[in-house]
Order: C-alpha cells, then structure tokens, then sequence
C-alpha cells in the first residue's frame, strides 16, 4: 500500500502489518485529478496548478490535525499503468477503506451546509463565535474600567479568559480504532487561534497607548466615553457569519442527494467500509458524521443505519438486497460497476478491462455462487419496456445491478448454509437438492415450473401470510431449463412434482436473443403421450411417476409439466412409461425417435398366460380361451406452434 507522508507529501510503500494508521480521501473523479506519475515527477509548486491538488492538500491538512502522519488517496497512491497493481488494489480497496483511521467524503458539488441548526436559525459553530466575542468585549470593558490593574493581574485575568473560551470537545469528536482523536473540523479552531492572536495584538496595542500616553485623567475619561460609543454603534463584518435560515430535515437529505458522490458506484464501499467517516462541502467545512447522519443516509441508499455503522454486519444482508444498493449508481467503465462490488461480498476477481460490463457482472455473480449458497442472488425481475420487450427465455443470472432495483426489501427465511446446493459449470448452474423437490408446478403459466428461492418480501414485516418467492424455468431436454417470465417473480405454491423430486437438474447462465428464439422451439420433435396416458387412465391403469423407480425413462428428458419427452438436437432417442393396475399387469408403452419417425410398442411384463409381449397391438385371451385385441398403440404427427410433434396414441378395445 502506497501512503503519502502528510508533512513532506512524499509517497511510501508499505506492506502487511507495518501498514501505519492513515486518513482516506472518497471523493468523485473530475478534471485535473493528479496521477501517480505526475506526483512523482513534478514539483509541488507545479502540482499546485492542477485542481486535484487542493484534495490532496486538504486531506493532509485534516490528518495533521488530527496527528496522523499518512494519507492514501486513490489518484495519486495508485500507479494505474500496471495492470497488476490496479487489480491488487481495486481487490483491497474495500479492506484499506475498513481499516483506514478515519475517511474524509468531499462532496465537491455541496454548496452551502447541511448541518443542524437551532430555533433561531444558528448552528454550534456559530453560537460558539458569538459567545467568544462578547466575552472578549466584556474583558476589554474590564480592562479599561481598571486602568491601574497590576500587570500580573491583567496576565492572570487574561489567562482565566482564556481558559474560560477554550471549547470543550465537540460532539463531532471521536476515537478512531487505534484510540487517536479525530477532529473533523480545522476552521474553527483555526477561527480560534486567530481571535485569541488578535486579542493579544489588541491588548499589547492597547498596554503601548496607556504607557505612552501623558494626557490627563479627563482625556482618558473622554477616551472610554469615545471607544463605548464605538462599541454601542454595530459596524458591519464581512468575516462574522450571519445567521442562516435553519434546514429541515427532509431539506436537509434532498440536497445531499442531489450530491454526485451518491450516484457513483465506487463510493458505495467506500461509505460502508470505513468506521470513522465525515463529510466536507465544496468549501471543506465539516457538515457531519457518518453515526450522526445515519437515517438521512439511509433515506438516501436505502441502506439500513445498522449497516452503515457496523460493516460486520454485511455478511447477514441478504445477496438480493446488497445488490439493489447499487441499482441506481454509475460507473465511467461498464466493468467497473461489477468491480466496484467485489468488497460488498468479500470476494476477488481478475481485471479483464474490455470484457463488457455484462460479462464483468456475470462472473462477479459466479464467483458469489462460489463463496455463499444464497439463493436470493436469482431474485431480480427485469421490467419490461416499449422499446425492449423482455427476452422469452433468459438466463439465471442478471446482467447489471438495475435488476435488482426492486429487490431492496428482500429476506432470508432460514441460514442459507441449508440451502439447495448450487455449482457453477459448463452446462449451466447445477442445483442438486438437499431434500425433497426444488421445483413445483406453476399456476401462471401452462408448461413451466418454479424454483424455490428460500426468500421472501419483508416491505411489510414477516408473517405467516408471506410466502416463499422463485422464478419461473422451462425445460428443454436434459434436465436443462432457462428462466422465463424474467419480468416477474414467482409466488411457490404446495403442488410438487413428483418426477422432480430430489433431481439434480441444470439452469442455463446466459441465453442470447437469438437463442432465446431458437429455445422457442425446443419441442421439436417431442415425443407427447398425453393421450395414451389419458386413454390407459380411464381403463384403470396410473402412471409411475416416482424418480428413480422405472416408471418414466430417461427421466432426465421428461417434462411432468408438459406430459411429453423432449428429443430436440437428438439425431435418435428412446424412452418409456409404465403403468400399473390394480388387477392387470403392468403396462409398458415403448417409443423409439429413428430416422425422422416415431414407432410406439406396447408390452406386459411375462408371458405365461400366451399373449403377445410386445407389439403395436396387444391381445389377451376371453372366457372362452380366444386371444382378442385389448391395446393398440398408433403415432400421429401433429404440428404445434410451427414445430413437429409425435402423439402416441393407445386405443383400449376391450
């Protein structure tokens, strides 16, 4: 970590523990902002021209008042030529803001203050002012009611004035973590050291005119008449500030929001991280703490206050929500407003300026899958527009921060260590479930499922009417589904699916709008048995529809939603269902994709009372021993929304 000395404003590197205690600067990038390589190679007087360096000087300032000797700012500390620099540092910069003694916020665009005032329209500062001065007018009238006062006694006097003016700490002040005094404010102690000087001047000037003068008693008589006349008749001083109409507070965080400093993405950390945090206007005067202005903060981000004073506590906020603080902010490179996050969820990605700021988002996502098994990280909507209607089928993951804009209010049920397990792979998101079934049937739309997210809405406090919330999926062979619906969330309601139950099962990452086309017609050649099922059904038979027990084969290319087999990108395919029966053996229907064509087979399991096994006709033998048709099997080709669907039929004859 490169540091600059506060006093010498030299750079030095400095690694692991023999970090010292340092300020941090957060502040909004603009013109003529000093570069590393120009802090390094100009003099200072050179560097006085550019306007960057008035933060850097400022800054200094302020740790030196508050005795700490090193200061880190980002556009001079870091040398953004090296690309192994910039990624080591954008990967620390949330630590280092944790970890700093103390971060000044310049709000270059805050004119005027914010700070509290009281009924009469003043704020501490001036208060502080008004009550300096008429003690001093008050020990000038002393002195010159008293012309024969001893100089001892004046001194003593002057001293316990003095003493009585000294400010006591401001409620602003506070102990940093290695137990050191911040002051947030030099202006007014150096509006201090100023009254107490000329006060001192006043007084020398004042002893030198008595010592030097010869007039008599009267003169020195018409003198004082002269100088309470003065002081009775108020002068105008430009330096003396007037009262200012007091703000509310609504007032108070309207004009901070329209602050810049709380649209960019990279000052999201750096208003959460650090634990001593002030802010500074346009002028650098002090206009409040971090703990002081907590709910206006709050109101602002839609951070919790808890959050904003305590950074420990990021790890319990729900994925969803910490990604809907950043919905609304900026970034100058798209990348950087996946990078600017990295802190917020404690983890380390390379660099890669020039992959887009989606893919840049997209891995952010996956390395959290890799870190932390919150499955609000799904629970986003895209909302549609006039001029960009949502994708039909898109991935699982969100492709920028906007998606979460209404996930603010979202809560966890239960430790999400309990969680569906979710790994990310080449074939998509992997969701292989603890117990139980993952995926229930939707009541929206016809055909697709929904995925239990373990999270609800708390907007209104949790309760027992709350209902777990998830996105919709449609399969599309394989055990591989995309997200549909994109602009909604799902309500989970108690339907299980049965062939779903305890299946692991693949979510597709991206889908591009070309594929998202293609996907539209991924029932190509799906192989339907609705009907033979609702033919067998009425003649007593059910459907085996628990996993892993033979009653539907291969399970993984069975869609329960749809009652149909799903062949699409399959050259050739076969697959199969059983039914059982009361009194009859089971039934086996048998279909087989070669070649552009279906052919169904029927079969019974053994063959000792003489009937045919297999075939697309079943017989069974009468009371009087004649073998007569009962099952016929038959493939029609039906087209559906343009695509070629294969319908196995059974007829029941007898």
């Amino acid at each position: 970590m490169r540091l600059i000395n506060t006093t010498t404003l030299a750079l030095r590197e400095f690694w692991g523990n023999d970090t010292p205690r340092y300020a941090i600067l957060s502040h909004t990038w603009e013109e003529e902002e000093i570069t590393y390589q120009q802090f390094t190679q100009l003099s200072h007087e050179e560097l006085a021209k550019f306007k960057g360096f008035d933060k850097i000087r400022r800054t200094c300032q302020l740790a030196q008042h508050s005795k700490i000797e090193w200061a880190w700012v980002d556009t001079c500390c870091i040398d953004k030529s090296s690309s192994a620099e910039l990624t080591e540092a954008i990967n620390s910069m949330f630590r280092w803001y944790a970890e700093s003694a103390v971060c000044y916020a310049y709000l270059s665009d805050l004119v005027g203050g914010t700070r509290r005032r009281n009924e009469g329209g003043r704020d501490r500062k001036q208060e502080e002012e008004e009550t300096r001065r008429k003690r001093e007018e008050e020990r000038k009238r002393r002195d010159e009611e008293d012309g024969s006062t001893s100089r001892e006694r004046r001194e003593r006097a002057r001293h316990d004035g003095k003493r009585k003016d000294e400010p006591s700490p401001g409620p602003s002040d506070a102990k940093d973590k290695h137990g050191g005094t911040i002051n947030w404010d030099i202006e007014s102690d150096a509006r201090t050291e100023a009254s107490d000087k000329n006060e001192s001047d006043g007084r020398l000037h004042e002893r030198h005119r008595r010592d030097s003068s010869s007039s008599s008693s009267t003169f020195l008589t018409a003198t004082r008449r002269r100088e309470e006349a003065r002081r009775k008749t108020p002068s105008p001083s430009p330096s003396r500030p007037q009262p200012l109409d007091p703000l509310s507070r609504q007032q108070r965080i309207e004009k901070l929001a329209r602050c810049r400093w709380f649209t960019r993405g990279w000052t999201l950390q750096e208003l959460i991280a650090p634990r001593l945090l002030g802010f500074y206007n346009s002028t650098w005067r002090f206009q409040g703490e971090k703990s002081t202005l907590a709910p206006e903060l709050s109101e602002i981000t839609h951070i919790s206050p808890r959050v904003l004073t305590n950074a420990a506590l990021l790890a319990t906020i729900p994925v969803a929500q910490r990604m809907s603080w950043a919905a609304t902010r900026q970034t100058t490179r798209a990348e950087d407003l996946a990078y600017c996050l990295l802190g917020l969820f404690h983890v380390q990605i390379p660099l890669l300026y020039g992959e887009g700021g989606t893919k840049a988002f997209v891995r952010l996502q996956e390395e959290i899958i890799k870190e932390s098994n919150d499955l609000s990280l799904f629970a986003w909507r895209t909302p549609p527009t006039a001029a960009h209607p949502p994708q039909k089928h898109v991935g699982v993951l969100a492709l920028s921060p906007q998606a979460f804009a209404s996930s603010g209010d979202i809560s966890l049920w239960d430790d999400p260590m309990y969680n569906d397990e979710v790994a990310v792979t080449s074939k998509g998101l992997r969701v292989t479930p603890v117990s139980g079934g993952s995926l229930s049937a939707s009541v929206v739309d016809a055909g697709t499922y929904v995925l239990n997210l373990r999270c609800y809405h708390s907007a209104g406090g949790p309760s027992t009417e709350d209902r777990d919330i998830g996105i919709y999926l449609r399969q599309h062979g394989c055990d591989v589904y995309t997200r549909v619906l994109p602009d909604t969330l799902a309500e989970v309601t108690t339907t299980d699916v049965p062939e779903a139950r305890g299946r692991t099962f693949y979510i597709s990452k991206m889908v591009s709008p070309v594929l998202s086309v293609v996907l539209g017609s991924s029932h190509r050649n799906a192989i339907d048995v609705t009907r033979a099922r609702a033919a067998l059904e009425r003649a007593g038979f059910w459907l085996r529809r628990e996993a892993g027990k033979g009653g539907i084969e291969p399970v993984g290319h069975w869609d329960a939603q749809r009652g149909v087999f799903l062949t699409q990108g399959m050259r050739e395919f076969a697959c199969r269902l059983t039914f059982g029966h009361k009194v009859e053996r089971a039934v086996t229907v048998d279909c087989v994709l070669r070649g552009g064509r279906v052919v169904a087979n029927l079969a019974v399991g053994g063959a000792s009372a003489g009937e045919v096994v297999r075939g697309e006709v079943l017989r069974k033998r009468d009371g009087k021993g004649r073998a007569a048709e009962w099952l016929a099997a038959s493939v029609v080709v039906e087209a559906v929304r343009g695509q070629p669907v294969f319908f196995v039929e059974v007829e029941v004859k007898s």
